[in-house]
């Protein structure tokens, strides 16, 4: 991967391969390659706004430090809110790669995901209803669980149909 020079700033050492964590290693690589596949993609579908050069004047940075976040062999890692403030077709389709690598491998068909969606989704909808029953909205943490797991079922199998990544 990338060089292993520090940079030292105020007596404080910076990060280098040799002293990461491996799997923080791992997933500079992974996360720079799956950057790199959605510029790939984004810009393949005609969006000129997330060319590295377009990248860069939009970030104020230069176009090599752009090409710095999507190389695997960089050892380089993008700050999450640098990638949110990339073009937001770009911002998403890179996090949902990002999250496809966190799902389980080998997702279920359309018809499965559906009927698990449509299971989740009676269950959130029937906690709603008692939880309104006063009038108000007393377990806002626990729709949020809810519309999270069906987000992840939705992910899983937008990953099985053959979603990024």
């Amino acid at each position: 991967m990338g060089s292993d020079r520090a940079v030292e700033r105020d007596g404080v050492r910076g990060a280098t391969e040799s002293n990461l964590a491996p799997d923080r290693v791992l997933m500079r690589a992974t996360v720079a390659q799956l950057l790199s596949d959605a510029i790939r993609a984004r810009v393949a579908a005609g969006d000129g706004a997330c060319t590295m050069r377009a990248i860069a004047r939009r970030m104020k940075t230069s176009h090599t430090h752009v090409e710095r976040w999507a190389s695997a062999d960089s050892g380089r890692a993008i700050a999450l809110g640098d990638l949110m403030a990339m073009p937001r077709d770009l911002a998403r389709e890179t996090l949902v790669r990002c999250l496809g690598v966190l799902e389980p491998s080998g997702g279920t068909g359309a018809r499965d995901t559906l009927d698990a969606i449509t299971v989740a989704l009676g269950v959130a909808v029937s906690d709603l209803a008692r939880d309104l029953a006063d009038g108000r909205m007393d377990e806002p943490e626990k729709h949020r669980t809810h519309l999270c797991r069906i987000g992840g079922l939705a992910l899983r199998g937008y990953l099985a149909l053959g979603g990024a990544p």
